[in-house]
């Protein structure tokens, strides 16, 4: 995956830790967002973790794709945008990065910005396993600007890869729905229950971070067509 950037003055024990601090920060926000844990005290318990990883070592590139993580999740696309960049501009080659960035762009609305750069990233490193998430957010980036047989196409290439992963379910589930599609909407709305049972459009709402109320409301809207329940 790649993300190593130099440390000035930082010992090797400590140098050691600030990836693993960044990084569980990073699968502690990834499992609240799929669902696979509580919301709980996670997003505080992460948000302790990157920054002190930060403290630690700013020069880590690792720290900083932690922390644009925490901008998605607080919704702040520019934030998180920015700390991606710091992310890039440690290690230019750095392609998760860049498609993270192209993912904060996705949640954020900007749709065509967002796909560049997820293409990118796949092309830079096309064995990373990361990519599944890439492809699932260029399907999010299809999903929001309308063109729902491309969001389809790009939700059905991520399932290929993690016939687990729950995040493609649901933007595949929508896009059926606003296709009108609405029988094989509800059948994807089972795969999306069997894989997140306490799925609501409450919950979804508070652990999706869509940046816009409007692009939010898109998403929810093909949810609760095939029938997902408020709460």
């Amino acid at each position: 995956m790649g993300g190593h950037g130099r440390a000035r003055g930082v010992s090797p024990a400590i140098s050691r830790k600030v990836p693993a601090h960044s990084m569980l920060a990073i699968a502690l926000l990834w499992n609240r967002h799929m669902g696979w844990i509580p919301p709980g005290d996670v997003l505080e318990v992460a948000t302790k973790l990157a920054r002190r990883a930060a403290e630690l070592d700013d020069l880590d590139p690792w720290v900083h794709v932690a922390l644009g993580h925490l901008a998605v999740v607080d919704r702040d696309t520019e934030r998180a945008v920015h700390s991606f960049d710091r992310a890039i501009g440690l290690n230019p080659n750095f392609a998760a990065a860049i498609g993270w960035r192209g993912l904060a762009l996705s949640f954020g609305g900007r749709t065509d910005e967002a796909i560049i750069d997820l293409e990118r990233s796949i092309r830079l490193s096309p064995q990373d396993p990361q990519n599944a998430v890439f492809v699932a957010a260029i399907g999010i980036a299809n999903y929001l600007a309308g063109r729902y047989e491309l969001a389809i196409q790009f939700a059905e290439q991520t399932v290929q890869m993690r016939p687990n992963f729950v995040g493609a379910y649901r933007i595949y589930c929508a896009a059926l729905a606003r296709l009108g599609r609405l029988e094989e909407s509800r059948g994807m709305l089972e795969r999306v229950l069997r894989l997140q049972p306490n799925a609501t459009l409450r919950l979804l709402q508070e652990t999706v971070p869509y940046a816009k109320p409007v692009d939010m409301e898109h998403f929810l809207d093909g949810l609760r067509r095939a029938g997902l329940p408020e709460a």
